[in-house]
């Protein structure tokens, strides 16, 4: 995952994970993350890809903007 702080007042994080297919993530979906600090944060999936070697597999990379808590 990767965290930018252009300014104090906002912080944009990103990165991406592995869930399964058929938990049905979505494109412009919101998800809750906790990280495995143990920090929390809402985030906005940006892409999702398929792999059609790995079917059972679902790649999906999100943004988040606010402060994790």
């Amino acid at each position: 995952m990767t965290v930018a702080a252009p300014t104090a007042a906002r912080q944009f994080w990103s990165g991406e994970f592995m869930s399964r297919s058929s938990d049905g993530i979505l494109p412009n979906e919101r998800i809750a993350l906790t990280l495995d600090t143990g920090e929390k944060g809402i985030a906005r999936v940006s892409e999702t890809q398929l792999d059609s070697r790995a079917p059972q597999a679902t790649l999906v990379r999100f943004t988040g903007t606010g402060p994790l808590a």
